[in-house]
């Protein structure tokens, strides 16, 4: 009903649901007034001019889950957690990533 309510507002499609047993499928669809917006790709240029391949690969498991902790982030790239410490220092320094809430209840947040 949120989701609804907030495409009314910004009078764009409402998304249409297929529910099936086991899931449901949202398929959103652009508004035509946001079709001219800039692709996504010079987005994710821009960014991965600034990051380095394994500050990449972190960015790209707290996508999948931005509840990993150090040492689960660690387990799934195969290096320290000294190393992953640096990665997540390095992308907090360059305003690529923060950390919401507590180091035992947070997530990451990606800004770009």
């Amino acid at each position: 009903e949120k989701i609804c309510n907030a495409c009314r507002e910004e009078n764009v499609p409402l998304p249409e649901y297929t529910v099936h047993p086991g899931d449901i499928m949202v398929k959103f669809t652009v508004a035509d007034t946001m079709k001219n917006i800039s692709h996504p790709q010079k987005v994710t240029d821009g960014v991965t001019d600034k990051v380095s391949e394994g500050e990449s690969s972190v960015l790209a498991l707290l996508r999948e889950d931005p509840a990993y902790t150090y040492q689960a982030l660690s387990e799934k790239l195969g290096v320290s957690r000294k190393t992953v410490s640096q990665r997540l220092k390095s992308l907090k320094e360059k305003g690529i990533l923060r950390r919401i809430g507590s180091d035992r209840e947070g997530h990451w947040e990606i800004l770009l």
